[in-house]
């Protein structure tokens, strides 16, 4: 059953279907990434219908928002530690097999809890082969449909082997027993269907939902005063980190040239200390990692929005599919964004889609450079961009309206997968 809230958007009563989560993500405030996106996705279903499954570790560190800790199984996912030697190298992947192995053991144990809920759909949002693993493994014990969460494409990342199977094997398994696909693209689920041949019999596209009610587009000025403050804000993983190196070795040659600019990275401690020499000899700035009711406003105070995708062929099955979840909360600040990144990149084609950001599609320092000097030029089509991302959230990816629809088509599927 559905409900209308008073400005018209659709809300879920207490009669939605009793989820299993299955997910590394332990929908934490803390959070960021694909832990964020599952929060503001799920924090308005009725918490007694719904019970995550994580990683112990995970909670530990980012511990669940208190309206579902009660509604929490944690598992133990690594029960021998891999080495961090040259010789884990070669030791690791079979201490990975053992752990593998131990692990569906291990997880006969909350077999019964499980039962007990008597879950009527299986949500799995895995963001590591473990969480594949797991979410297989609960498939063939619980008596429900099975709707897979895809935000990253992990076939072009996973060939591990173990005694009784395969990475591969188990997600293409996985796949084919889902009665729906969830997905952060269009080009992912695309992947999927090429990879493994597969189509599934409902699926949905669905980004990082924004809350709207605090938000608004801030004031817009024709020209601006003092440095060019360009944020990057969000993790710097390998399929981040070659652009954004060549980005930051831009600015810095445009601040040898006496233009008055500065780049400045929130991030986690991790990522800012392992390459803090070459952030350092470039003059970047480090802001540290914002906390997400702070984000906007810290967006806010930026002349430009960064966000980069890794040119290199290793990433090209990431940079292909996995649309950044930074990118909607960009948009609803109000301010101009710069996707850098090859034309293949998911974030490049969105901003072109919607028309709605600067793109550069090079990786060399002198093209970055004309780009960041017209953007400066051009500060009222910066705007534009800006007042057209703002509308587009506003029109497709508001919370309440996101909600909704998941909701509703997580009813559809339970009602007409059996």
């Amino acid at each position: 059953m559905i409900e209308r809230s008073k400005d018209g958007y659709e809300l879920a009563s207490v009669e939605l279907p009793k989820i299993l989560l299955v997910t590394d993500a332990t929908l934490s405030a803390k959070g960021g990434g694909i832990n964020r996106t599952l929060l503001n996705l799920f924090d308005q279903y009725p918490y007694e219908r719904i019970i995550l499954f994580s990683s112990r570790k995970n909670i530990h560190q980012y511990p669940t928002i208190s309206s579902i800790k009660k509604q929490t199984i944690s598992c133990e996912t690594e029960f021998v530690p891999c080495l961090s030697n040259r010789l884990g190298k070669r030791i690791n992947p079979i201490l990975q097999v053992i752990n593998f192995e131990i692990l569906k053991i291990n997880l006969l144990k909350y077999i019964q809890n499980i039962k007990s809920f008597k879950p009527q759909l299986l949500v799995i949002c895995p963001n590591s082969i473990q969480f594949i693993l797991i979410g297989y493994y609960l498939s063939n014990h619980v008596d429900c449909p099975v709707v897979i969460y895809a935000m990253d494409d992990w076939i072009g990342a996973e060939h591990v082997r173990w005694i009784s199977g395969s990475a591969k094997q188990v997600i293409y398994k996985l796949l084919r027993k889902s009665s729906a696909w969830l997905l952060i693209s269009e080009q992912l689920k695309n992947s999927f269907s090429s990879h493994y041949k597969l189509m599934p019999k409902y699926s949905m596209i669905i980004n990082n939902p924004i809350d709207l009610s605090d938000k608004k587009l801030p004031e817009f000025k024709s020209f601006y005063k003092g440095t060019f403050k360009i944020i990057y804000a969000g993790s710097i993983w390998p399929m981040h980190y070659d652009a954004l190196a060549t980005f930051a070795q831009a600015v810095f040659e445009l601040r040898q040239e006496g233009k008055s600019i500065e780049l400045i990275l929130h991030t986690q401690e991790s990522f800012w200390s392992s390459h803090k020499e070459k952030w350092h000899y470039w003059q970047v700035s480090y802001g540290r990692l914002i906390p997400y009711d702070r984000l906007n406003k810290c967006l806010q105070s930026a002349n430009l929005l960064l966000v980069v995708s890794s040119f290199m062929p290793d990433y090209s099955f990431l940079t292909r599919s996995s649309f950044q979840t930074k990118l909607t909360d960009y948009m609803a600040s109000g301010r101009p964004i710069l996707s850098v990144g090859p034309d293949y990149s998911v974030c490049n084609q969105f901003l072109k889609k919607w028309n709605c950001g600067w793109v550069c599609e090079m990786n060399q320092v002198s093209e970055i450079k004309k780009t960041l000097v017209n953007i400066i030029k051009n500060q009222s089509q910066s705007n534009d961009f800006a007042r057209r991302a703002f509308a587009v959230v506003q029109e497709n990816f508001e919370k309440k309206q996101v909600q909704a629809k998941l909701y509703n088509f997580i009813n559809y599927v339970t009602h007409n997968s059996i």
